[in-house]
């Protein structure tokens, strides 16, 4: 890895630090970042085109100081893994100790950079770091917490809140940004862009050429960003879905027409048809090379889904599919665990067609999103295709423009994209007064139980 501050020193200075180091700081219009001329407000660069099929797992970083104490980072660097961040980079090392990486890339921020440390493990192979990885650019609202932020910047933090891609400030559009910069980053990791904007160490082939994943060390909103772009979903995609501390999200970029092709999936029982990339935008688009980006999972967190500590002040309504049928030693293991916290709806099991699997599960989470209140559970079990088109639906139209015959298909490829193993587990979740059935949030696709004897994949 390149050369950083001991853990043993940076971890010291996690308890030596008080708020105190940033009183006084503000946004001056420029940063070490400012030099690399990054932050356009421009669409996304398509993705490259690859010669073999790879794998890329992004992680995101653990518990930070200033997340604990619900402080806006950006890409400011105060703040370093708490104790229990780096009790959960451990957790994720142990999630991924079995998976073969050949490469790592990771942001420069100190949080990321000791996450990496600890999840990379002392692997063999080359690591570089990368500005791209660094977390969205929030200037003037980084430092603050959200009271400040409602107090100073009222105006600017409803907009943040409730149309982040269309959110200014000054004169800046953090999330577009955030979207183009991320394409950059693509360029990189896959082996296209050189090292312009990083540093790299070690040995090992390059990304895209080697027969192991490479593994991306990063942040909850960067990484974000990648996964969307990488789909090609738009600006208006933000926060659709979650990146927890610690948690990762698995990608294959598979060239059609290669031997190699599907093999990066490992043993996934997915039938999902992935959508294209990198030559459009739009979902669906095709690319030169023939490139297919399928989402082995997302947001894979060391800890159960539905943990109660991660439920909040207010419950969410939400979605429970599982994959599979019923009879399955997977599928039962999935729906035992939803027990153990708390979740008892007895399961709504598909029965028919795909489609007709995915009309009844979408015409049950109308019902309960249409009903007033908050905090109910709708779980299903059914095909990995109906899970798929549900998955869709949740997420809603790319375009909300274009006709609906276009929104339905565009929703179609967006669900196909997503793996769907036997017992995996898609969780989306819709808050408090939220009934548009198209505007859910994702907490995780294709969740895997190893604890129940499901081998993790690996390449």
């Amino acid at each position: 890895m390149p050369k950083a501050a001991s853990p043993s020193s940076a971890f010291q200075h996690v308890l030596d630090e008080t708020d105190e180091e940033i009183v006084g700081w503000h946004w001056t219009g420029s940063d070490e970042f400012s030099a690399l001329d990054d932050r356009r407000d421009a669409p996304p660069v398509p993705l490259p085109p690859l010669d073999r099929s790879t794998r890329v797992v992004l992680v995101r970083h653990g518990q930070s100081t200033w997340n604990a104490r619900n402080r806006i980072q950006g890409s400011s660097n105060f703040s370093v893994l708490t104790e229990k961040g780096m009790e959960q980079a451990r957790a994720a090392n142990k999630l991924l100790e079995g998976w073969n990486f050949t490469r790592l890339f990771h942001s420069p921020l100190k949080r990321a950079a000791q996450t990496a440390e600890i999840v990379w493990g002392g692997r063999p192979g080359a690591s570089s770091q990368l500005a791209s990885l660094r977390e969205i650019d929030l200037y003037s609202f980084q430092g603050l917490d959200k009271i400040e932020n409602r107090q100073k910047y009222p105006e600017q933090y409803v907009t943040w809140q409730s149309n982040p891609a269309h959110f200014i400030i000054d004169n800046h559009a953090p999330v577009r940004e955030l979207w183009y910069r991320a394409s950059l980053a693509w360029r990189e990791v896959l082996g296209v862009g050189g090292s312009s904007n990083g540093s790299a160490s070690g040995s090992g082939s390059s990304a895209g050429q080697a027969d192991g994943a490479t593994l991306v060390v990063a942040h909850n909103a960067v990484n974000q960003a990648l996964l969307c772009t990488a789909l090609g979903l738009p600006p208006a995609f933000f926060r659709r879905f979650s990146q927890s501390n610690a948690s990762f999200t698995v990608l294959d970029f598979e060239v059609q027409g290669s031997q190699e092709s599907g093999r990066s999936s490992g043993s996934s029982s997915s039938s999902a048809a992935g959508s294209s990339a990198g030559g459009s935008s739009t979902v669906g688009g095709s690319s030169a090379g023939g490139l297919r980006v399928r989402v082995e999972r997302v947001n894979q967190f060391p800890d159960k889904p539905l943990n109660p500590s991660k439920l909040g002040k207010s419950l969410p309504n939400r979605l429970v599919l599982i994959a599979g049928s019923t009879d399955s030693p997977e599928v039962q293991a999935s729906i035992q665990m939803l027990q153990s916290v708390g979740v008892t709806s007895p399961p709504l099991i598909g029965i028919g067609s795909a489609a007709q699997q995915a009309l009844d599960i979408h015409t049950a989470m109308q019902a309960a999103l249409s009903t007033p209140g908050d905090g109910r559970t709708v779980v299903a079990v059914a095909c990995a295709e109906a899970c798929q088109r549900m998955l869709g639906d949740c997420l809603g139209p790319v375009d909300p423009s274009a006709l609906a015959e276009e929104q339905r298909l565009s929703a179609a490829q967006v669900g196909a994209a997503f793996c769907m193993a036997e017992g995996g587990m898609t969780i989306v979740n819709w808050p408090q007064g939220q009934s548009e059935l198209g505007r859910g949030t994702v907490l995780c696709v294709n969740y895997q139980l190893p604890a129940a004897g499901l081998p993790l994949i690996c390449t």
